[in-house]
């Protein structure tokens, strides 16, 4: 028996250790690029599958279309104010998963229960879920690196995020054709693999584990804030390309 034990451990450390090594490696980075790109079809897909999907079941005018998809929009700015005392309190983590979590509940309501008025509050509570999701992600990317490192890092998740959103109206308009839900159905296997995704890299991989990054306090010195003033003319261009996004 202590011959087999010997002989088990020499088959199988070498790779055991090759597993830790392996997970240590990995970071927040890995880990973030990986889940935006899912997120961003899954919202990409079902954002725009929603939109035949209440026009064809429920028969709604471009009218009622443009304000279902307007509910999406303000909801998910709303939340960005109300949600962000959460950043302070829940590790990026953590907030991350309560998001895609939320957002595969909301999308089965929405495909399990009939009723338009009924598809507006849910589409609003998603909205409300997705603010849970990218200022946390953004935060939590951005943190501890500056400058170049910086410009590179964030240039690798607006490229993570961006992927997606392209993949996401083809693949949106190609399940449409097969049938309205599988857009809503795809996109809620992508959050909740995410979900676990998530929580499995909070488990088992050392460096998300060892991870303790919430979102800082403002640069203030006594009462004067040195925050950059860049900030505001970037808010105003944000804002302004968004709208003309939109319209388009």
């Amino acid at each position: 028996n202590k011959r087999q034990r010997l002989d088990f451990r020499a088959v199988f450390d070498p790779q055991r250790a090759l597993l830790m090594n392996f997970t240590s490696i990995i970071g927040k980075s890995h880990l973030l690029l990986s889940i935006t790109f899912l997120v961003a079809i899954g919202i990409g897909t079902v954002i725009l599958g929603l939109i035949y999907f209440v026009h064809e079941r429920y028969d709604a005018s471009p009218g009622t279309i443009g304000l279902f998809t307007s509910t999406y929009f303000i909801s998910y700015f709303i939340g960005c104010f109300f949600t962000r005392p959460l950043g302070k309190r829940l590790l990026p983590r953590y907030s991350i998963m309560l998001a895609t979590g939320l957002m595969t509940v909301i999308l089965t309501l929405i495909l399990i229960f009939p009723g338009l008025p009924l598809a507006f509050v849910l589409i609003a509570l998603f909205g409300g879920s997705v603010s849970l999701f990218f200022p946390p992600t953004a935060g939590w990317m951005s943190s501890g690196v500056e400058g170049k490192v910086l410009s590179k890092t964030i240039s690798r998740w607006n490229i993570s995020w961006s992927t997606g959103s392209i993949l996401s109206s083809y693949i949106a308009g190609f399940l449409t054709e097969i049938d309205i839900r599988y857009p809503i159905i795809l996109s809620i296997i992508l959050f909740l693999f995410c979900t676990i995704l998530v929580l499995a890299a909070s488990l088992f991989l050392t460096n998300i584990k060892a991870d303790r990054f919430q979102d800082a306090k403002p640069n203030t010195i006594g009462n004067k804030d040195y925050s950059t003033f860049l900030r505001f003319p970037s808010w105003l261009l944000v804002f302004t390309v968004y709208v003309m996004v939109g319209v388009i």
